[in-house]
């Protein structure tokens, strides 16, 4: 479940507390918790309802001006059920904190060498500091534009492995691309392997 930057600082700051889905099935369940740009956000409650349900009421608590904005807002097909989401704000990402330590120890370089070193096992082949090298030395690229210079023909693939780096705290995703965080370079330097 993605949120906008703009829908994800409205939870965080408490204003949208609920968010409205088309779906086939319920993609999320009470307890989930989710990454976005303002930090983690909680999956509270989820219902199918029926779209006659809405009110303006409705509206507002989804950061809407109206319901027929709500309304427009929906995505997906007409035939499949609408959810009613209850969400709140549940803290600061921790991946930011981790991203800024830079105090690298041996047993911390360790850890991040074997988790980068299972990420490469389980995949057919070697990826993890070609693509954090890659990252490192142009930042702002695009997943599509890493995939292509790294070729990796699986732009899904590529995003999945983008973000298993940035749960180990070695990237940031910017507004259009990503950069290698505080402790993707002391990592890289660690290693020697910085362009």
């Amino acid at each position: 479940m993605l949120f906008t930057d703009a829908v994800a600082r409205a939870i965080a700051a408490g204003t949208v507390t609920t968010v409205y889905r088309r779906w086939r099935v319920a993609r999320v369940s009470p307890g989930t918790t989710i990454h976005s740009s303002a930090g983690v956000i909680r999956v509270d409650a989820v219902e199918e309802i029926e779209p006659d349900e809405l009110t303006e009421e409705s509206a507002r608590a989804a950061g809407e001006g109206s319901l027929a904005r709500l309304r427009a807002s929906f995505h997906g097909s007409a035939t499949d059920p609408l959810f009613r989401i209850q969400v709140s704000y549940a803290g600061a990402d921790p991946r930011d904190d981790l991203s800024r330590d830079t105090d690298l120890g041996q047993g911390d370089r360790e850890n991040l060498s074997s988790a980068l070193d299972r990420l490469d096992t389980r995949a057919d082949s070697p990826w993890t500091r070609t693509v954090l090298r890659h990252i490192a030395a142009h930042e702002g690229r695009r997943a599509a534009d890493i995939a292509a210079q790294v070729d990796e023909p699986d732009l899904a693939r590529m995003k999945r492995r983008i973000r298993s780096l940035k749960n180990l705290g070695l990237t940031h995703s910017l507004t259009v691309g990503y950069r290698i965080s505080p402790r993707g370079r002391a990592f890289l330097d660690t290693e020697g392997t910085v362009e």
